[in-house]
């Protein structure tokens, strides 16, 4: 589908077997790899039905991965005062108020954040959610989401307006994990003027 120029949200749309997570896990070893690691925040979450299919646990999970990563961040959300609260008690869109918006919001840092298996979280509060995945389109173009899923029409209504790609089980993974990574960065590129970085020879290797 054709993408609005300032999406900052990226849905990667497959069925079963497609190899989605093939491609989220290559996106989170290429932003952790050596030639890019420390360079831009990331986080990530996958999501495994019946395990850590539990929607309160993403945003909590990948807030602590960015704090990790990002020594920025990681001020704005001591200084947000959330940090006080019982994280456990809050819903999932006032996790994402706290935890993810506000801080991203003031910083204004590029980041990347991978969410995998969207589709598979749990059925009684998905709801709120892929709202909440909705609202990441109103954080600064610099903050780049990419969800995997198999196509559903909640998480289509939740993203309308992104970039997005549709895999076919013949397809070779290889090119659209270079366009995802190209996403990713493009804006990144744009705002620091980092020209011809990363290089395409980075790129493919």
């Amino acid at each position: 589908d054709s993408p609005t120029s300032r999406s900052n949200v990226l849905w990667v749309s497959g069925e079963e077997g497609t190899g989605k997570t093939t491609i989220s896990s290559s996106v989170v070893a290429l932003l952790n790899s050596t030639e890019f690691g420390g360079v831009i925040p990331n986080a990530h979450f996958f999501i495994s039905k019946g395990v850590n299919d539990d929607p309160r646990l993403i945003w909590r999970t990948i807030a602590y991965q960015l704090a990790l990563s990002s020594p920025d961040y990681r001020r704005a959300l001591s200084e947000s005062g959330v940090l006080a609260m019982e994280l456990r008690d809050l819903g999932v869109g006032e996790q994402f108020e706290g935890l993810v918006k506000q801080p991203l919001s003031r910083l204004n840092i590029p980041i990347a954040v991978i969410i995998d298996a969207l589709d598979d979280c749990r059925y009684d509060t998905h709801k709120d959610l892929l709202k909440t995945v909705g609202y990441w389109k109103s954080l600064p173009s610099s903050c780049r989401l990419i969800v995997a899923s198999q196509p559903n029409a909640d998480i289509a209504t939740a993203l309308d307006d992104t970039y997005r790609i549709d895999l076919k089980s013949d397809e070779d993974t290889t090119e659209d994990i270079r366009f995802i990574f190209t996403v990713t960065f493009d804006a990144i590129k744009r705002r620091e003027n980092w020209e011809g970085w990363p290089e395409d020879r980075e790129i493919d290797e």
